[in-house]
C-alpha cells in the first residue's frame, strides 16, 4: 500500500499482480463499486488501480504499450464537473505536468511532448492515456518504464515503482485541484517551460495528412500550434508530432503548403 500511504490520498487503492489493462480494470472497479466510491470521495480522485504487469496494455489510437514487470502501470478514476467536461483533453497535459514534477523530485531531467508523452533526452520514458467512462467520470492511465529495459534505473535514476507511484499520485491530486480551482493557464505555462524549444522543426501527422513546420507550443486550450512553411499557423487538436532532423529541413522548405498525403 505504499502508493496510498506515501501520497496520503484518501482514494482507495486496488492492486493486482497481472491484468489485461489497468484501464479495463478501472472500468470494472467503477461498475462494481460506483456508489461506494462516490459516497466516500472527498476530492476529484475516486480510485487508484495499479498492476505489476499488463498483458494487453494500450496507448493512444489502439497502440500497444509493452508492460512487463518492473514498470509503473496505474490508472486513476477521476470525476470532472460538467463545466470542465469540454476541457477534458487537458487531463493528459496536467497529468504530464504531475509526472514531470514527480521525476524532478528524484533528479530526472525530462521533456514533455504533446499530447501525452514524457521523454528523457529523445527517449520515451512514459505515456498517458485518457478515456471517458461516463458523464463526469474519466480514467487516466499512466505507464512509466522504471526497472525494465531502458527504464529509469537503466538510465541511472534508482527509484522503486511504488515510490514513483506515490509521487505521481501526490502531484496528480495537486494538479487536478489547481485545474478545477484556477483553470488551465498555470499548468499550460509549466508544461511549455518543460517542452521543446519553440521554432524547432517538426513533422505532424493528422489523419491522412502529413505537415511540416515549426513548433509554436500549445494554445490556451492545450492544442498544438505549428507555423507551416507558407507562414500560416495551424492548430491541431489531435495528431502525432515528432522532431525533424537537420537533413530533413530542405524537404520541409520545398513543400509549397507544407502538406502532403501519407
Amino acid at each position: 500500500m505504499v502508493i496510498k500511504s506515501l501520497s496520503k490520498t484518501p482514494a482507495p487503492l486496488f492492486q493486482f499482480d497481472a491484468v489485461q489493462s489497468t484501464m479495463d480494470e478501472a472500468v470494472q472497479v467503477w461498475l462494481k463499486k460506483k456508489d461506494e466510491l462516490l459516497a466516500q470521495a472527498c476530492g476529484s480522485l475516486l480510485a487508484i488501480i495499479q498492476a505489476n504487469e499488463q498483458v494487453a496494455g494500450r496507448g493512444r489510437r489502439g497502440r500497444t504499450w509493452l508492460s512487463p514487470t518492473g514498470g509503473l502501470y496505474v490508472s486513476y478514476l477521476v470525476r470532472v464537473p460538467a463545466n470542465h467536461d469540454p476541457k477534458s483533453h487537458q487531463l493528459s497535459l496536467l497529468t504530464a505536468v504531475a509526472l514531470g514534477k514527480a521525476l524532478s523530485e528524484i533528479g530526472v531531467p525530462y521533456t514533455l511532448k504533446w499530447p501525452n508523452d514524457v521523454l528523457i533526452n529523445t527517449q520515451k520514458i512514459a505515456g498517458i492515456l485518457i478515456e471517458h467512462v461516463e458523464p463526469g467520470v474519466y480514467c487516466i492511465g499512466v505507464g512509466v518504464n522504471i526497472a525494465n529495459t531502458d527504464g529509469l534505473v537503466d538510465l541511472g535514476y534508482p527509484v522503486s515503482v511504488m515510490e514513483m507511484g506515490a509521487k505521481l499520485t501526490h502531484f496528480l491530486e495537486q494538479q487536478l485541484a489547481q485545474w478545477l480551482q484556477e483553470g488551465f493557464e498555470k499548468i499550460r505555462q509549466f508544461w511549455l517551460e518543460h517542452s521543446w524549444t519553440k521554432k524547432v522543426s517538426v513533422k505532424v501527422i493528422s489523419g491522412d495528412n502529413v505537415h511540416y513546420g515549426c513548433y509554436d507550443g500549445i494554445n490556451a486550450e492545450g492544442f498544438l500550434l505549428c507555423t507551416l512553411a507558407n507562414g500560416k499557423q495551424k492548430t491541431f487538436s489531435a495528431a502525432d508530432v515528432s522532431l525533424q532532423q537537420t537533413n530533413q529541413k530542405k524537404h520541409m522548405l520545398n513543400e509549397d503548403f507544407n502538406d502532403e498525403k501519407k
